[in-house]
């Protein structure tokens, strides 16, 4: 599976880069930082996963979004970005996004929706499968909410020696 990540910032996109790079099965396509350079890639390399920041350099806001949509209706579209309210999350999911990401703390949701991907192609991203998608991506985000849960409790009950 293709994956291109477009980020303006190469720190950004370096730990992106870093999070997807051991799922077996992926290709990282070399990232893009601007608008310009992500449509040229997508152009030449059709990659099926497309991790793009929400304000690229060179994007005129969420009509550069939609037109990534309209030219590749099957590629996958995770949106990253750190404006997490709940307006920008409608706004991106109306522009065609299939999974909107905080790049401040959802990084290991990426990494779990990819593998996820991978894993299971039919689960590529159509308009009747966004809704099990997304309720796959709550549940595993519940898990990993329980999984650190237990292990801030396992740290905490060896620190005070229970």
């Amino acid at each position: 599976m293709k994956v291109l990540i477009a980020d303006g910032s190469s720190m950004v996109a370096d730990r992106l880069l870093t999070v997807i790079q051991d799922i077996p099965n992926v290709e990282l396509l070399a990232p893009t930082l601007d608008a310009q350079t992500t449509m040229g890639s997508i152009r030449s390399n059709n990659p099926e996963v497309l991790i793009v920041d929400a304000r690229i350099p060179g994007a005129r806001g969420m009509e550069f979004l939609r037109s990534i949509r309209r030219e590749n209706p099957a590629m996958v579209l995770i949106i990253v970005s750190n404006l997490v309210y709940p307006r920008y999350r409608k706004q991106y999911e109306a522009v065609g996004a299939d999974l909107f990401i905080d790049k401040s703390n959802e990084f290991i949701h990426l990494f779990q929706f990819v593998r996820e991907l991978v894993r299971r192609p039919q689960m590529q991203v159509g308009t009747e499968s966004k809704d099990d998608i997304r309720e796959w991506l709550a549940s595993s985000k519940l898990k990993v909410g329980l999984q650190l849960a237990l292990l801030a409790l396992s740290t905490l009950s060896h620190f005070i020696g229970l």
